[in-house]
């Protein structure tokens, strides 16, 4: 609720915010810290402006991995339906300029192989 209240444009911004109960984001870290002896640490967020005809789909999957999906028109059960298929696939990235090059030539090794037992012509399976 202090994050879309105050609209933080950074890092450093959302960390001095202060919640309701009077400490700072940074403050209720360090307690939290201190607390649990685990490092937690706040890396990055981002603020997600729905459109009108917009909505958010929202799906967790236990506590490490979630998905939100901002879909425009559809409803927000269709929205939380494919974010469950998202986790559900767990893609490697979003674009396909995101692929590392040794993950796009060892799938296409395997491709390559599945058609050539496949019993596919040399000359076809180099057009892959």
């Amino acid at each position: 609720m202090t994050v879309l209240g105050e609209q933080p444009a950074n890092l450093e911004q959302l960390m001095s915010a202060v919640l309701p109960a009077g400490k700072t984001v940074e403050n209720v870290r360090q307690e939290l810290i201190a607390k649990l002896g685990e490092n937690i640490q706040v890396r990055r967020f981002t603020l997600i402006n729905i459109a009108p005809d917009g909505c958010i789909g929202v799906y967790l999957h236990g506590t490490r991995i979630g998905v939100l999906v901002d879909m425009r028109g559809g409803q927000a059960e269709l929205a939380k339906d494919i974010a469950m298929h998202i986790a559900a696939s767990r893609p490697l990235c979003v674009l396909a300029e995101q692929v590392a090059p040794e993950i796009v030539a060892k799938e296409k090794e395997i491709y390559l192989a599945q058609a050539a037992d496949s019993g596919k012509p040399s000359h076809i399976i180099e057009k892959w």
